[in-house]
C-alpha cells in the first residue's frame, strides 16, 4: 500500500530520527555544560562538527558515496571525523599541558577553524556534489532511514546510560573541582568520561542527519528553567524529552513554512537559536555588573 509505504519507511523514520538527534544533542551540550562549567558551551565547541563535515564533504564531493552494508560511507566518514577532531583536540591539549577547561575549548576553536577551511577548499574545488554537501552542513533528516535510526538509538543508549551513571559526579563539579575531589569525585576520570560520551553523541547525530546548531546550547538551559533545578540526575533526562520535542517541531516548520520548497532544520535552529544566545550573553553580563 502507497500509504503504508509513505508513513512506515518515509514519515515515521523521518519524526524518529529528528527526535533522537534532538536528545543526543540536547544529552551532549548538558554535559559540555558541566564540563566547561560555561552555559555558553554547546556540542560542536571542542570541534565535532568541523571534523565531521569535513571528512563528509570530502566524501561527497570525491564521490565516495557508496554502502557499506546498511550504512553509507558518508555517515561513517562524518563519524569517524567527529571522534577524531575531539581525540586531536584532547591529544594537542595534553601535549602542551593545557588540560584546563579554557585551554580545551580554545584548541577546540582553532582545529575547527582549521577544518572549517579545509572544508571550504573542498566545496570550491569540486562543484559536484555542492548542493548535497551544503543541506548537510546545514542539517536535514529529509535522508532518514531506519538503518540511521537504529544506529544512533544505540548510540543514544549507550551515551545517555553513561551520562546518567555520572550524574551525581556531574552535580559535584558545579562547586568547583577542588570542592569535588574532596567530597570523592575522581574529577581528571569523570572529565574525560564527559568528553568520550558528549563526543560520542554529538558525533552520531551529526553523522546521522548533518549539523543541526543550537540545540545542544537552549536546550539544556530551557530545561533546568522548567525543572527549576540544576540536579543532572533530572535535568539529563529532561534535556533529552525536551530536545526531541523542539527538534522534531523545528523539522515540521522547516517542511511546511515555505512548502514545497523544505528548509534545511539547521537553519531554523540557528534562527531560533541565535536570539537565544544574545539575550544569554547579556544576562550573563548583567549578572556579573551586578
Amino acid at each position: 500500500d502507497p500509504t503504508d509505504h509513505i508513513l512506515l519507511e518515509l514519515r515515521l523514520p523521518r519524526v524518529v530520527l529528528g527526535a533522537l538527534a534532538g536528545a543526543a544533542l540536547a544529552l551532549s551540550g548538558t554535559l559540555l555544560q558541566a564540563f566547561f562549567q560555561n552555559p555558553m558551551a554547546g556540542p560542536y565547541v571542542v570541534g565535532v562538527s568541523s571534523g565531521a563535515g569535513l571528512t563528509a564533504v570530502a566524501a561527497m564531493t570525491l564521490g565516495f558515496t557508496f554502502r557499506w552494508g546498511p550504512f553509507d560511507l558518508v555517515a561513517l566518514a562524518a563519524f569517524a571525523g567527529g571522534i577524531g577532531s575531539v581525540a586531536l583536540v584532547y591529544a594537542l591539549a595534553r601535549r602542551i599541558r593545557f588540560l584546563q577547561s579554557e585551554g580545551l575549548l580554545l584548541i577546540g576553536i582553532a582545529v575547527g577553524a582549521v577544518f572549517s577551511a579545509l572544508t571550504s577548499v573542498f566545496l570550491v574545488f569540486s562543484r559536484e556534489g555542492i548542493q548535497a554537501a551544503l543541506l548537510w552542513m546545514l542539517g536535514t533528516f529529509s535522508a532518514a532511514e531506519w538503518s540511521k535510526v537504529w544506529a544512533l538509538l544505540g548510540a543514544l543508549i549507550a551515551g545517555g546510560t553513561g551520562a546518567l551513571w555520572l550524574g551525581r559526579d556531574l552535580n559535584l563539579l558545579l562547586w568547583g573541582d577542588d570542592v569535588a575531589q574532596s567530597l570523592g569525585c575522581p574529577v581528571r576520570a569523570v572529565r574525560r568520561w564527559i568528553l568520550v560520551l558528549s563526543s560520542l553523541l554529538a558525533a552520531a547525530s551529526v553523522a546521522a542527519c548533518g549539523v543541526v546548531g543550537f540545540v545542544g546550547l537552549m536546550v539544556p538551559h530551557l530545561t533546568r528553567g522548567f525543572l527549576r533545578t540544576a540536579d543532572h540526575r533530572y535535568v539529563l533526562p529532561g534535556a533529552a524529552l525536551l530536545g526531541a520535542i523542539l527538534t522534531v517541531a523545528a523539522d515540521t516548520l522547516a517542511r511546511t513554512v515555505a512548502a514545497p520548497l523544505e528548509l534545511p532544520v539547521g537553519a531554523v535552529t540557528s534562527a531560533l537559536g541565535a536570539p537565544f544566545l544574545v539575550w544569554l550573553v547579556v544576562r550573563r553580563h548583567r549578572r556579573m555588573e551586578g
